[in-house]
């Protein structure tokens, strides 16, 4: 295992990134579709076999891969891949590991969804592979210089590390698997599928909202007078351009919608509600505002999720009304951990620091509890009861459907003016009669304002709701819209979102003599070949060198003139979905069911929910074989 330098970027790989009209990356090499890829034969090089998940959309990006690396780089590390590109072949069979090693895979396409990665990797075979069906990639990336310099956030590689434990057991207080940080390297992550949103930009601009592309970091540049907000109003014109509307509550502002910032909770229920018809009957185009499934985004936002590891065992942790804790100070210790300004603190670390609450450099921010409950008072009706909770009761806001299959259709027609999306659907949304109406923006996330982000008309219900406008003085003082900053640290939360990602994985029971060869070019497709990946129209990059380049967010090809900007941001912030956590999936859907069909709808509140499932819950999660570490 020779660590390698310089690692030669083929020129068909520089050619193809500089093409913006169509797609040509295998016109790059001679090969056809098959096993044979590439103007250069094998040779005297190693020859390794490569299970690829290909359909008809993303096998023309994997041809032009293959093909620049045996064309390439495949040259200089004597190693050469012939492919067979199977629609679906990255939720392979379990027999596709216990092989002999003349008839298996060097190389194979493994995702993280249920049934998946987490469920292949503990599994061994006595004949095969009797120390895991995937080879410990953790020495061959230790000694490949290129590799180190990969740009795969921490985050999204953790997930594809694990370290077997012989003696896991289920059960509470039983030894594990342990899944994530300093574990195991077992495969290595080379594209993602996050979720983002779409929203209606023509409805937008109908209503008056005047739309700006700007990154956070480069606003006091280009929009001086423009606050980070994902959705503002303002009393006086932020901009030369911008034109004037009224609000729901009856004002003249200026509305801005800035499609790279994700907007917070407080931003998005009030977008929702000017465009949803039980408001605003004689303005708004649509009739709700949203559709969405998933609980993530608010949930992870916070730093919360639907379990958490106690240290001894599992707590299901879905509704836990806690607050959580950003760190406001580099270098603060919590429970033995050291955390940097800006992270939120793990629920390990928060349940056994007794202290937390008082402790110097950490601000308390909103619980998963509140994070779930705005989640679902998004979709409930207004008529029907999120929770009763001390004393108080929580009615839907009823600006977002709940009804979810028709919500592209929806979308589409303008009865709803945002849906949730994800790479692998953005080319049917491209090939839609109303593309042009459409873009693309993050998904929403927490973020705190001085003085906060709203105010009442009256009792405090979300009916006499109203978003603050900037410049307006409220109880005596002017809102600035300004970021609340704590100890110099802006209280932002995660902008994580979810996905199912795909990954690279050696069999152990392949050939141990081509182990070296089959590692150099999962170590290229993670670094130089993540360029590829970006044309698949199926799977987004995770190298963020790759994401943030305007060879992919600029690139007319692949972008066709939408926000890709937005769809960088979430594949470099992507974890895995609940689904795919563990071994297998049931311990959700023993109780994602009455989540969804009777929380979302408002048919049962969140105490009745906890009431019934929360114990049941809490037992299955123990049940798993495996720990989650360093990321959850």
């Amino acid at each position: 295992m020779n660590g390698k330098k310089g690692k030669a970027l083929s020129v068909c790989v520089g050619a193809a990134m500089l093409i913006s009209t169509s797609f040509g990356l295998a016109a790059c090499g001679g090969g056809s579709r098959g096993s044979n890829l590439g103007e250069h034969e094998v040779g005297d090089r190693i020859e390794i076999s490569f299970l690829c998940d290909a359909n008809a959309v993303s096998e023309d990006a994997w041809v032009g891969l293959i093909t620049a690396y045996n064309d390439g780089q495949g040259l200089e590390d004597g190693v050469y891949v012939s492919a067979r590109m199977q629609a679906g072949a990255s939720s392979p069979a379990a027999s596709i590991f216990t092989r002999g090693e003349d008839y298996a895979y060097n190389v194979v396409a493994v995702c993280d969804s249920q049934n998946a990665f987490q469920t292949l990797a503990i599994r061994r075979d006595s004949n095969h592979a009797p120390d895991g069906y995937f080879l410990d990639l953790t020495p061959y990336a230790e000694a490949d210089e290129d590799f180190q310099n990969n740009t795969i956030p921490e985050n999204v590689m953790n997930w594809w590390r694990m370290t077997y434990n012989q003696n896991a057991r289920q059960g509470a207080g039983q030894e594990k698997h342990v899944i994530g940080a300093g574990q195991t390297l077992l495969g290595v992550p080379y594209g993602t599928n996050p979720q983002f949103n779409w929203y209606n930009e023509r409805l937008f601009e109908e209503s008056g909202i005047n739309v700006i592309s700007c990154e956070e970091e480069r606003l006091a540049e280009e929009y001086p007078n423009v606050q980070p907000h994902g959705y503002a109003e303002y009393k006086e014109a932020p901009f030369e351009g911008a034109v004037q509307s009224e609000n729901l509550a009856g004002e003249q502002v200026y509305k801005v919608f800035n499609n790279r910032i994700g907007m917070n909770w407080e931003e998005q229920r009030y977008l929702f509600k000017c465009f949803t018809k039980e408001y605003n009957s004689s303005s708004s185009p649509t009739n709700y505002g949203f559709a969405s499934e998933y609980w993530f985004n608010y949930g992870w936002s916070v730093g919360g999720d639907v379990m958490g590891f106690n240290g001894q065992d599992y707590d299901f942790t879905l509704m836990d009304d806690s607050a959580n804790y950003i760190v406001t100070k580099d270098g603060t210790v919590i429970n033995g951990n050291t955390y940097a300004a800006g992270e939120i603190v793990r629920y390990e670390d928060k349940v056994n620091q007794s202290n937390i609450a008082s402790m110097d450099g950490v601000y308390a921010i909103e619980s998963i509890y509140n994070a779930v409950k705005e989640y679902l008072s998004v979709q409930v009706p207004t008529a029907n009861t999120v929770d009763v909770k001390d004393g108080v009761t929580y009615k839907g806001y009823g600006v977002a459907t709940p009804e979810l299959g028709s919500a592209d259709n929806w979308f589409n027609t303008a009865q709803i003016v945002m849906v949730r999306g994800t790479t692998e659907g953005i080319r049917n949304r491209f090939e839609s009669d109303s593309a042009a109406d459409f873009d693309i923006c993050p998904a929403e996330t927490y973020r705190e304002y001085e003085g906060g982000s709203v105010y009442y008309d009256g009792e405090e219900t979300f009916a006499n709701e109203y978003l603050k406008v900037i410049g307006e003085t409220y109880d005596g003082e002017e809102y600035t819209g300004e970021l609340k900053v704590v100890d110099g640290t802006p209280i932002v939360g995660n902008t994580t979102t979810a996905g199912i990602s795909q990954g690279l994985v050696i069999p152990a029971c392949s050939d141990p003599d081509k182990y070296q060869a089959a590692w150099d070019f999962i170590s290229w497709v993670a670094t130089e070949g993540q360029q590829y990946i970006a044309y698949t129209n199926t799977l987004s990059p995770v190298a963020t060198d790759v994401l943030f380049s305007d060879a992919y967010v600029e690139n007319e090809a692949i972008a066709q003139g939408k926000n890709f900007y937005a769809v960088a941001m979430m594949a470099s912030n992507v974890s895995r979905g609940d689904w795919g956590y563990f071994e297998n999936g049931s311990w959700v859907t023993d109780w994602s069911d009455y989540f969804n069909n009777n929380l979302r709808y408002g048919r049962n509140t969140i105490s009745e929910f906890l009431a019934e499932k929360a114990d049941d819950a809490k037992n299955a999660l123990n049940n798993m074989y495996c720990v989650i570490k360093g990321i959850r």
